[in-house]
């Protein structure tokens, strides 16, 4: 018994893992399912029940459904919606509310073989908190709270900010491509993708940040919740950063140009600076070079070709979930004196279909195995806009469940 006890004390990477495992869930009775299976499985609960209220707005008729379940006293019922509180019945036994931005989602009821502690209370309650906003998320996606701590609010409103700018942007072309009409039907798939993959994406990282906020809102939390709060708000913070630093960055290229400053580079010590500081992060992956002893200079632009590089080694990352090889070859094409440079994955790769679309602005492969993989679909777009800037080209060789080479070519002058 003490086993068991001494394991919920130390579990929150195992409820962590949990929310992980349930935020991908596409319907509310698949999440339920999983939470109260795990906890009477894993903490080997003697009850666990979680009940969803159908209609939190609705006067009081969530309560009278509740408490005439023969399960809940009205009393604690009216207790818990009242002060948003978890409510001990016992020390073995606890009822937690599923709150979010003021209003009860429902409520988790655990009993126990063993008394629970207050900071095993609070672990718990803490898990509700996140489970209330994966379950909201599923319910109402649209909706997020005004009730933020200023520093979130902050971000949100530079996210909108510019999201604003750009799409005031790609109105004004719409105005120019009025008068063609095949133009016209182009920017309207476009900007319907934009708004589809834009308000997805940046859903899954707002719920974390307002989630993990609220932790840090309270008054007496556990240490380890407060760094675990600020590495996930940190994490999803950065996500945010680098999608509206994509879009702002097609938008200056769209209206004028890219800034170019040319000088000859050397681009294998691009390529190898850049993959020495993604290779830490990237354990799984095992990164290697072929290139030749001796290979001309190139002009370019080094800030841009970095840029490049890293998109497309974040991509094989990406797109090789299960680890595995990455390799970064130069070759020389001696008679057309054309460098390549070719970064190859041995990951999910790509059908012929998915391969003809992939430098369009927002195009995402859709299939089984890259639903779950997160992006904007501008990355590869920008590379091939930098690239031919450069006065370069940009090419991919792909075979679905096989890997991809995507390979960029630039002239050389012979020494």
């Amino acid at each position: 018994m003490e086993q068991i006890k001494e394991e919920l004390v130390l579990s929150w990477v195992w409820l962590r893992n949990l929310l992980k495992t349930i935020e991908d869930y596409k319907d509310l009775q698949s999440i339920i399912n999983k939470v109260q299976t795990s906890f009477k499985r894993n903490l080997r609960c003697i009850e666990c029940e979680v009940f969803i209220v159908e209609n939190p707005n609705e006067d009081r008729t969530h309560i009278d459904r509740l408490a005439g379940a023969n399960f809940f006293s009205r009393n604690v019922v009216e207790e818990i919606f009242l002060n948003k509180k978890p409510h001990r019945i016992k020390e073995a036994e606890i009822i937690v509310p599923l709150e979010v931005y003021g209003r009860i989602l429902g409520l988790l009821h655990l009993k126990t073989d063993f008394d629970l502690s207050d900071n095993e209370c609070e672990l718990i309650w803490s898990f509700s908190d996140q489970l209330a906003f994966i379950i909201n998320d599923l319910q109402m996606p649209a909706k997020i709270s005004p009730q933020s701590k200023s520093e979130i609010k902050e971000i949100s409103n530079s996210i909108f900010n510019n999201l604003k700018s750009f799409l005031e942007a790609s109105l004004e072309r719409l105005k120019v491509l009025e008068e063609q009409n095949i133009q016209l039907v182009e920017l309207n798939r476009t900007r319907t993708e934009l708004i589809n993959n834009v308000s997805h994406e940046l859903r899954t990282p707002l719920v974390s940040i307002m989630g993990f906020s609220k932790i840090l809102q309270r008054h007496e939390i556990q240490p380890e919740l407060i760094l675990e709060a600020s590495d996930q708000i940190q994490s999803a913070g950065s996500r945010l950063s680098r999608m509206i630093d994509d879009l702002n960055q097609l938008n200056r290229a769209s209206t004028k140009g890219w800034n170019i400053n040319v000088e000859k580079l050397d681009i294998g010590e691009i390529a190898k600076f850049t993959v020495d500081a993604l290779s830490p992060l990237n354990n799984d992956h095992n990164f290697t070079f072929n290139y030749p002893p001796i290979y001309p200079m190139i002009e370019g632009d080094r800030k841009l070709l970095r840029q490049v590089i890293e998109n497309i080694l974040i991509n094989a990352i990406k797109y090789s979930p299960e680890g595995g090889e990455i390799n970064c070859r130069i070759d020389l094409n001696s008679k057309d004196r054309i460098l390549n440079l070719s970064i190859s994955d041995f990951g999910i790769g790509m059908t012929e279909e998915e391969h003809s679309k992939i430098f369009e602005r927002f195009y995402r492969a859709k299939n089984t195995k890259t639903e779950n993989i997160a992006g904007l679909g501008l990355g590869l777009t920008i590379c091939k806009d930098v690239v031919e800037a450069l006065n370069g080209n940009i090419s991919c060789v792909s075979n679905f469940g096989e890997g991809s080479t995507f390979t960029i070519s630039f002239a050389y002058e012979e020494d």
